[in-house]
C-alpha cells in the first residue's frame, strides 16, 4: 500500500514538473551558448536567433547582444529569465521584436531595464515584468503595438512609464500596471484603440488630466482621448470632453446619482460597461430608443430600448453609434433596422435577443466586424445580416469607415 502510494506521489509530481516546463518556451536541441553563458536558439527560418534562458549566467548585468553567429537576436523566449534573481540591470538590442510572455518575471532585484535607440520591438508579453517590484522606470519604444496581460503588474516603485506621443500602441491588457502604487503619470497616444479592464488598478499616485468632473488619459496633443471615470460618484451633470475617443470599461461605475450625461462628437468607441452604475441616468427617448448625446445631436449613441416588450425597433437616421449590450433587453425582438448614420456598433449589442428574425442596415458599405470586412452584399441580405450581428461577428466591435 505504501509503495502504490509512493508510485502515485512520483507520478503526480512528474506531471506537475511537466506542466510548469511546458509553460515556458522549451529549447530544441540546437542550444548555443555566448561568451556570458546564455542561450540562444535559431528560428524556424534559420535567419535569427531568439534568447531562450540565462544558461550559466549569474551575473547582475545583463547585455544581450544585437548579434550572435552573425545572424540577429529577434527576441527574448517565454519564461527565458523567469525568476533570475540575480539580475539588476538588462540592455536589449534594437533588433529585438518581442519580449515573451513572463521573460523577466519576479527578477526581484531588477533595477534598470534598457532599450537600445532605433528598436523594432513591437510586443511586451503578458506577466512580461510582473513582481519586479525594483523596476524604477521603462521607456517603452514607439514601435511597440502591445503590452501584455499583467505585463508590469507588481512593479512597485515603477516611477515613470515612457510612451512617446508618435507611437503607434494599440492595445494595453488588462491588469498591465497593477499595483504600480508610484506611477505618477503615463502618457496615452491617440493611436491606442483598446485598455484592458483594471489596466491601471491600484495605481494610488497616477495623475490623470481632470476637466468639468471627468478624469482622462491621453497626450500632449490631446489629454482626453480616453474618458477614464469620475472625480466625485455623487455627481449629477457630467459633459464629457470634445475631443474625447473612448469612454472606458467601467468608467460611470458607481454613478448613480448622474442624470445628466452628454457625450462628444468625436467618440469613436465604447467599451463593454463603461455606463453600467448610472442607473439614474435621464435618457433622451425617440420611438422605441433611448439614447445620450449633446446639444447639437441628442440621439449621438444608441444606449437602448425604451420599452423592454418591443417587439421592432429602428434606430434614428442621426445616431451614431450603438453601445455594447444595446438590446440585451430585447428579448421580444423581432426585427432591428440600423440606422443610415450608424459608423459604430459595440460589443455584445444582440445579446439576450434572441427572437430577432431580420435585421435591416440601410447603410450596407464600408464594414469591418473586428478585423473582417463585410461585404454590401452580405449586408444586404437581412438574413444573413441577422446571423453576424447575432452570432458570427456579435463578441467584436463594428466600425464603418
Amino acid at each position: 500500500m505504501i509503495k502504490k502510494a509512493f508510485i502515485i506521489i512520483c507520478v503526480i509530481s512528474c506531471l506537475l514538473c511537466s506542466f510548469m516546463l511546458f509553460g515556458c518556451d522549451q529549447p530544441g536541441d540546437q542550444l548555443l551558448k555566448d561568451g556570458q553563458g546564455v542561450l540562444y536558439q535559431q528560428n524556424a527560418e534559420g535567419s535569427a536567433y531568439v534568447v531562450m534562458g540565462r544558461g550559466d549566467f549569474e551575473g547582475a548585468n545583463l547585455v544581450i547582444p544585437g548579434t550572435f553567429n552573425g545572424m540577429p537576436v529577434i527576441g527574448i523566449a517565454k519564461c527565458a529569465f523567469l525568476h533570475c534573481d540575480n539580475l539588476v540591470s538588462v540592455s536589449i538590442p534594437a533588433s529585438v521584436q518581442y519580449i515573451g510572455e513572463e521573460a523577466f518575471t519576479k527578477c526581484d532585484e531588477l533595477t534598470t531595464f534598457n532599450i537600445s535607440d532605433g528598436s523594432v520591438l513591437e510586443s511586451i508579453g503578458a506577466e512580461a515584468f510582473y513582481g519586479c517590484a525594483k523596476l524604477g522606470q521603462i521607456a517603452i519604444p514607439a514601435t511597440v503595438k502591445s503590452i501584455g496581460f499583467l505585463a508590469f503588474s507588481g512593479c512597485s516603485s515603477l516611477e515613470s512609464a515612457v510612451i512617446p506621443d508618435n507611437s503607434v500602441l494599440e492595445s494595453i491588457g488588462s491588469l498591465a500596471f497593477n499595483e504600480c502604487a508610484v506611477l505618477g503619470e503615463i502618457n496615452v497616444p491617440d493611436s491606442v484603440i483598446s485598455i484592458g479592464t483594471s489596466a491601471f488598478l491600484n495605481c494610488t499616485a497616477l495623475e490623470y488630466n481632470v476637466s468639468g468632473g471627468g478624469k482622462y488619459l491621453g497626450s500632449v496633443e490631446n489629454p482626453y482621448t480616453w474618458f477614464m471615470g469620475v472625480t466625485s460618484t455623487s455627481v449629477s451633470e457630467l459633459s464629457v470632453e470634445e475631443g474625447c475617443k473612448h469612454l472606458y470599461g467601467f468608467a460611470l461605475n458607481g454613478c448613480s446619482a448622474l442624470q445628466s450625461l452628454k457625450l462628444p462628437n468625436s467618440l469613436i468607441s465604447i467599451e463593454s460597461k463603461a455606463l453600467e452604475g448610472a442607473s439614474g441616468l435621464v435618457y433622451n427617448v425617440d420611438g422605441m430608443g433611448k439614447y445620450l448625446g449633446n446639444d447639437t445631436n441628442p440621439y449621438l449613441v444608441f444606449v437602448g430600448l425604451a420599452d423592454s416588450s418591443a417587439t421592432e425597433v429602428a434606430v434614428n437616421d442621426d445616431c451614431e453609434m450603438i453601445a455594447p449590450y444595446a438590446l440585451g433587453a430585447g428579448a421580444s425582438l423581432t426585427a432591428v433596422t440600423i440606422g443610415e448614420s450608424v459608423r459604430y456598433i459595440g460589443q455584445y449589442v444582440f445579446l439576450g435577443a434572441n427572437s430577432v428574425q431580420s435585421v435591416t442596415f440601410r447603410c450596407v458599405e464600408g464594414w469591418i466586424a473586428g478585423s473582417v470586412e463585410i461585404l454590401s452584399t452580405e449586408l444586404s441580405n437581412t438574413e444573413t445580416a441577422k446571423q453576424y450581428v447575432l452570432s458570427k461577428y456579435g463578441s467584436v466591435e463594428w466600425k464603418r469607415s
